[in-house]
């Protein structure tokens, strides 16, 4: 990738991948056959990178969601960058809110992502309706 940009955060999100709790209900990111990330501690750990420069001030998440759209790293909804969802992990027997930022495939192109979230992954704002993602 030649923006360096997309280069941390594909870096930063292939670590996320390989951890322990990526796909667990309390982890901060989740396969679907589409990727998301929880939206605040994905920032932090793109803001620790010194290669990460935002206008007008680096430690501004929202400024960093701007840049991430704009540079097609991260798809909206809407016009909104952050998702809101319910995630419900197997076996879990109440859903947990996340503000969520869905990743754009070319991000993860590649990468392995192992086996789908075998949870429940939903708009936070839409009529709560149980829907698998496999």
């Amino acid at each position: 990738m030649d923006d360096p940009l997309a280069a941390i955060t594909r870096t930063t999100l292939a670590a996320w991948i390989a951890h322990p709790r990526f796909n667990r209900h309390n982890g901060e990111g989740w396969w679907t056959g589409e990727l998301y990330v929880a939206a605040k501690p994905f920032a932090e750990a793109l803001q620790a990178h010194d290669g990460v420069v935002t206008q007008p001030d680096p430690s501004n998440r929202k400024g960093l969601y701007r840049v991430l759209d704009e540079r097609d790293l991260i798809v909206a909804h809407g016009g909104q960058r952050i998702w809101p969802l319910f995630v419900t992990g197997p076996g879990e027997p109440l859903p947990r809110f996340v503000s969520a930022l869905k990743l754009a495939p070319a991000l993860y192109a590649g990468l392995e992502l192992g086996p789908v979230f075998q949870g429940i992954i939903e708009p936070a704002r839409a009529e709560r309706k149980s829907s698998r993602h496999r």
